[in-house]
């Protein structure tokens, strides 16, 4: 969350590890893990490690079927100053759940604090999110990495949508995330 919240460096290193600890643990009280364990991870994390994403999302739900798709790419960074692009999509063909509105498109913000560089939001995540909007939208989701427990307060991301859509709904996915960067001259997406 280093630099979503405090992207000048203002907030006090007190205050910033209180914010992501209270953010933590509320998410993880909020889907039944261990509040403690989410807020002392997150901790350590503000101190130590992050990475962030910022891009455009998007969802778009099947009319009549209660299938959705998710799709989004973007802009990565994290603590040690690298820099990448990500882009995910579906992991299969079959669609993901959904109910309620028709979809929806934006600019996402988030943070992965379990991920200690740009390369941990690499593979598959389980997403959840919710929104609401008829012309302005905003929506937040919460992702989980597929290689580790679902028990695992580390592996859980969260973000931010603000931008259109249709109706108030929600939907459970499954994206890929690859992460590009440049090596030798050359874009590699892995």
């Amino acid at each position: 969350m280093n630099p979503l919240i405090d992207s000048n460096g203002n907030i006090p290193p007190a205050a910033l590890v209180a914010i992501s600890m209270l953010t933590a643990g509320g998410i993880a009280g909020a889907l039944g893990q261990n509040p403690l364990g989410a807020a002392t991870a997150a901790e350590n994390e503000t101190l130590n490690n992050w990475a962030a994403h910022v891009g455009l999302s998007g969802s778009l739900n099947i009319p009549g079927t209660g299938g959705n798709y998710a799709f989004g790419f973007g802009l990565l960074v994290d603590g040690d100053g690298n820099i990448g692009m990500y882009k995910n999509t579906p992991s299969t063909v079959l669609p993901g759940l959904s109910t309620g509105g028709a979809g929806s498109v934006g600019v996402s913000v988030g943070v992965y604090p379990g991920a200690s560089t740009i390369q941990g939001y690499s593979g598959p995540f389980n997403n959840v999110s919710v929104g609401a909007g008829d012309g302005g939208y905003i929506g937040a989701d919460v992702f989980q990495d597929t290689s580790k427990s679902p028990l695992d307060s580390s592996a859980y991301g969260a973000g931010l949508t603000f931008g259109l859509g249709v109706g108030a709904g929600g939907s459970a996915t499954q994206t890929n995330t690859k992460v590009c960067t440049v090596q030798s001259g050359n874009l590699v997406c892995k």
